[in-house]
């Protein structure tokens, strides 16, 4: 499913129905060109990120005008540069190297100018700590995942429910990957990705031999005000919205 305002209004609205309540949501979107990149790792054409705080979903999607990016790994916030705020913020891996069955991991971000979380919990002390792992590559937490070529470029996304990650005892500041009207990103994809994962679904191996970035701060977010659900009248089940919810899972890409 690729991500648009559209589809990204439906699912809000159809978590909203279910919960019974309203609350506004945040919306960014990055053209190329509107802050510096480095291209090694797929040539950036246009990013958006939506939160939903009430209902804890990030949905992220990233568009590259050429179809070598075979994974990311991405720390957002609410403004600051996420680049070393430790036990602040998740690390999401987002793994296409099967291109075919994309998967997205995450982990506490250990603060080095690095993508190591997944391997080192402490970037400030040397060798390796244990690392902070929150959610598993092909867990549940994953509603929708898509990677898939058209007209020359790529395009990676995923849908995932980070209450996990918004409950995780990370430090007294921790975030996760919640923003609002501003909005901070440490973007990195890669090339020649070669990845390995344990029996519980955590990277083990996270080897590239290209990689770029995308690194931003204090950047304009669009809050979504989100009208009051209408209720379900009674016996009327979960209705559409309700299947919505039921419905979301992770898919491959054809």
């Amino acid at each position: 499913m690729k991500l648009t305002r559209n589809s990204i209004a439906a699912l809000t609205l159809g978590f909203a129905a279910c919960a019974g309540a309203s609350a506004d949501t945040f919306l960014w979107t990055w053209e190329r060109g509107d802050t510096r990149v480095n291209d090694r790792g797929g040539t950036f054409k246009s990013l958006m990120a939506h939160w939903n705080p009430m209902t804890e979903v990030l949905d992220f999607e990233v568009v590259f005008s050429d179809q070598w990016t075979e994974g990311f790994t991405v720390a957002i916030n609410d403004g600051p540069n996420p680049k070393g705020q430790r036990d602040e913020l998740a690390l999401l891996y987002f793994d296409a190297s099967d291109f075919d069955n994309p998967t997205v991991s995450a982990y506490e971000y250990n603060g080095k100018n690095s993508n190591t979380s997944y391997k080192d919990g402490d970037g400030n002390i040397g060798g390796n700590q244990t690392p902070g792992r929150i959610e598993p590559a092909g867990g549940s937490w994953i509603l929708d995942i898509d990677a898939f070529d058209m007209d020359g470029m790529r395009t990676l996304s995923f849908s995932v429910d980070a209450s996990g990650i918004q409950n995780y005892s990370g430090g007294s500041n921790w975030s996760g990957v919640a923003f609002n009207e501003l909005f901070g990103i440490w973007l990195h994809p890669v090339k020649g990705l070669t990845t390995e994962y344990n029996d519980d679904g955590f990277l083990t191996k996270w080897q590239r031999s290209k990689e770029g970035w995308l690194d931003a701060s204090n950047l304009d977010a669009e809050r979504i005000p989100m009208p009051p659900p209408v209720p379900l009248p009674t016996g009327a089940g979960l209705g559409a919205a309700g299947l919505m919810l039921l419905g979301a899972r992770r898919r491959r890409s054809a």
